[in-house]
């Protein structure tokens, strides 16, 4: 009975590993649906939207269905309309998402999805941050 119960929640927790590699990093829905609303009362060109802010510099661009955070670190973090992150740069660091595939290197080589996070997660706040 113990093993059949620590099969199953070995298995459990692999299955959420999965879940959390196939779901894209995400900027909170709150700030993404308060650019969206902020850059709507611009004009409706497909020119690219620019603020600059104390904590860097945000681009959004309709046309190409993006939303690129320059950060005052020097990190490029580019989401999709609803907050999605598509890529993530910083020095060394290089992080592409696309239709569940995921690649995070430092260099030329490539990180686990462990190593990506502590790289990730930093970037993440600072973006949150600006203001």
């Amino acid at each position: 009975m113990k093993k059949i119960l620590i099969a199953s929640l070995l298995l459990c927790s692999f299955g959420l590993c999965l879940a959390q590699s196939i779901k894209p990093w995400s900027i909170s829905t709150t700030k993404t649906e308060n650019l969206n609303t902020l850059f709507s009362m611009g004009p409706d060109d497909n020119v690219p939207d620019t603020m600059h802010l104390s904590g860097g510099t945000i681009v959004y661009n309709k046309a190409e269905g993006s939303i690129s955070f320059y950060t005052a670190t020097k990190a490029i973090v580019v989401t999709n309309l609803i907050g999605e992150v598509t890529s993530i740069s910083k020095g060394s660091f290089a992080y592409h998402w696309n239709k569940g595939d995921e690649i995070g290197t430092y260099g030329s080589r490539k990180l686990s999805l462990t190593e990506q996070e502590k790289y990730i997660q930093p970037i993440i706040i600072e973006v949150e941050q600006m203001e």
